[in-house]
């Protein structure tokens, strides 16, 4: 199974398409920005800004995985419920982010069992080993999504931003042997390079300092209870690149933020 890219600039969505011949049905999002939100900017501030309260009743399940770390999933379960989606969140999301709020409440509202994956360490528990997630890390996607399907069948999954890679990403390595039903991938940066090194341009550079310091102050809280081999330079990290050159790609044995984003990137990988 392979990820191709489709429409025009600024209208881009994501497809995953089988390698064997068996037919398949492609059809753009016909997304139309709402009106007086035409500008990229409004619509991210908007997005984060406008309040979204979850009115779905969770309760959380711990995943405990075969290298002795953990995975918090995040449900709600309707009366009979029709199958069950899963939310892959950007960056550093969880169930407050407004987005994946908003689509929790409309999936369980729909009769989905509808969950939402907390990468290691954004639960509000430090998972356990100095590595945690990154743009490509598909295993625990894999092994919850294979571990939904043998329960309760084939389900979707739905990746944001960085999670849309990361579902895309595990789409295109997974071959037909995957147990979803659907897929759908929301603003996905197919090339993580430029899209990291736009976060140090002009406006964009409010949304990258402020990712960067989120993640800092996550890493920081994580390294006094399980510190690296070797402390990163935290005073040199300014920007999502130097994160991934300092922290993310020195943590998973990767050479740095170059070869960690290409191997990871869904259309370069």
């Amino acid at each position: 199974m392979g990820v191709q890219e489709l429409g025009s600039a600024g209208n881009k969505i994501a497809v995953a398409v089988n390698d064997t011949p068996a037919p398949r049905r492609i059809r753009a999002s016909g997304f139309r920005p709402f009106p007086g939100l035409r500008n990229a900017h409004l619509q991210t501030l908007a997005g984060g800004l406008l309040p979204a309260r979850l009115h779905a009743p969770v309760t959380r399940e711990r995943w405990e995985l075969p290298d002795g770390d953990f995975a918090d999933v995040d449900w709600a379960e309707p009366e009979a419920p029709h199958s069950w989606v899963l939310i892959l969140p950007g960056l550093v999301g969880d169930l407050r982010s407004p987005y994946a709020t908003r689509m929790f409440n409309r999936l369980y509202r729909c009769g989905y069992r509808t969950g939402l994956l907390n990468y290691r360490g954004l639960s509000g528990t430090p998972n356990r080993f100095p590595a945690s997630y990154h743009a490509g890390f598909t295993h625990d996607l894999d092994l919850v999504t294979r571990q939904l399907a043998k329960r309760r069948g084939p389900g979707i999954v739905i990746g944001y931003s960085m999670g849309g890679n990361l579902l895309l990403k595990w789409l295109g390595d997974g071959g037909a042997d995957l147990p979803l039903r659907g897929a759908v991938a929301v603003s996905a940066p197919f090339h993580l390079a430029p899209a990291a090194d736009h976060l140090s341009e002009g406006a964009a550079r409010f949304y990258g300092r402020h990712l960067t310091r989120l993640m800092l102050h996550r890493v920081r809280r994580k390294f006094q209870l399980t510190p690296p081999a070797e402390m990163p330079p935290m005073e040199r990290i300014r920007s999502l690149r130097d994160f991934d050159e300092h922290i993310t790609a020195p943590l998973h044995g990767i050479d740095g933020a170059q070869d960690y984003k290409n191997k990871t990137s869904t259309l370069e990988a």
